[in-house]
């Protein structure tokens, strides 16, 4: 995973049968996941920290009929009372587990600035301040998943649909947390275990672990849909690395769970980082023509490794379509010649995410993107990393949207 994912903070029509797609799409997988013994068993102990986790709201905030409010883990959260309350949290609350965090603020380590409150934490953050090493990313940690998830709360509005009501993670674990796949083939490897320690969800495989808690649900990009906030963190099974990081997913008509973490701001900045702009944005499809086929050509870099990497480079096809923010599509290359579908979201300023579903209903790869649109023309580049892999291989792409005469006017993705 790339340096700016690790230390991001938070970067760090039929909708009824859309979520009822939805929650039948994860009925399937968990049954698929079950039935080829993805999922270890935790003791029976365990049973209560993923089925029907305890969400509270705020019951001082008025909540119109018909909506569902914004609710978060008490049990992992018993600090927040209220979300009006999260401005004394935010000014006193002790997030420093004994000793303040130390804050490099030089390139040369010879300046710290010591904190113990998220506001500490968010000035010196502002200021350029970092965690130098693997240890104090450790400690830092609580400040970064404590920071952005009451930014997330004190943001996020009732919504009108939900996919979480349950958030039942032995249904949801290959979801949030994919199986491995081969770093250039749409394979899964085998080989990964997924348990749960009360109430966090982990994966591991032989290289590469990961974990994630699922914290809070609210409207956060405004579309009328539940977000889920999630504190998660992993890394490698042999060595010191280790990343943590916030992220934010949603349902969609497709019925798949997809990670929309590039929507979520920056998690020390209170008072919305821009949200009302970039809800504005995302529902005006970000100057995208709504519901149109692109089609893009371009190259990639997806194959076997190559000593000559213009030996490595071939050609890519990618279809996508954009609604209300969101993308998706199919790509194919010579290494995958066969469509493979895509699914994501355009993010804040000209950057968004994709996930791949290659195989089972799971993501098998993250493709992370900068995008610019001019004169009809759209040009996408980045980099696509496979499910359980740290490497990355990039990719660009460039092309304009169909014709109406060629029956692309709202047309869904093809597929071949």
């Amino acid at each position: 995973m790339r340096e700016q994912e690790q230390q991001r903070t938070a970067g760090n029509g039929a909708h009824g049968r859309a979520w009822f797609a939805a929650a039948v799409g994860g009925l399937a997988l968990a049954a698929f996941a079950w039935r080829f013994g993805w999922f270890q068993h935790g003791s029976e102990g365990d049973r209560g920290s993923w089925v029907n986790r305890m969400l509270v709201s705020d019951r001082t905030v008025a909540v119109p009929a018909g909506l569902r409010p914004v609710r978060w883990s008490n049990r992992e959260h018993p600090e927040i009372g209220s979300i009006a309350g999260i401005d004394r949290l935010w000014n006193t609350y002790d997030l420093s587990q004994g000793d303040p965090l130390g804050m490099t603020c030089d390139d040369d380590g010879a300046s710290e600035l010591f904190v113990r409150t998220a506001a500490e934490w968010a000035k010196a953050r502002t200021q350029g301040c970092y965690s130098y090493s693997t240890v104090a990313m450790m400690f830092e940690a609580p400040f970064l998943h404590h920071a952005a998830l009451w930014c997330f709360l004190e943001e996020a509005r009732p919504a009108a649909r939900s996919g979480f009501d349950s958030l039942d993670l032995r249904a949801l674990a290959p979801l949030f947390l994919p199986p491995s796949v081969d770093r250039w083939k749409i394979e899964r490897t085998g080989g990964d275990e997924w348990t749960l320690d009360d109430g966090t969800l982990r994966r591991m495989d032989e290289s590469t672990f990961g974990w994630i808690v699922p914290l809070a649900v609210g409207d956060y990009d405004g579309d009328g849909s539940e977000d889920l906030f999630a504190a998660a963190g992993g890394g490698f099974t042999q060595g010191t690395g280790r990343n943590y990081d916030t992220l934010l997913y949603t349902w969609r008509p497709s019925g798949r769970l997809i990670e929309t973490s590039a929507r979520l701001g920056i998690g020390w900045i209170r008072g919305g980082d821009g949200i009302a702009e970039a809800r504005a944005r995302w529902a005006a499809n970000c100057g995208l023509p709504e519901g149109r086929r692109f089609r893009l050509r371009g190259r990639c870099e997806c194959g076997e490794w190559i000593e000559k990497s213009d030996e490595r480079i071939h050609w890519l096809e990618v279809e996508l379509v954009a609604r209300g923010g969101f993308l998706e599509g199919a790509y194919r290359c010579k290494n995958q010649p066969k469509s493979v579908p895509l699914e994501g979201t355009f993010g804040r300023d000209d950057a968004g995410v994709l996930q791949e579903f290659g195989i089972d209903g799971a993501a098998t790869a993250k493709i992370g993107f900068t995008y610019k649109y001019e004169g009809g023309t759209l040009t996408i580049e980045g980099w696509r990393c496979g499910s359980g892999q740290l490497e990355t291989d990039d990719f660009v792409a460039v092309g304009s949207v169909e014709d109406a005469a060629d029956g692309a006017e709202n047309a869904g993705p093809r597929t071949r």
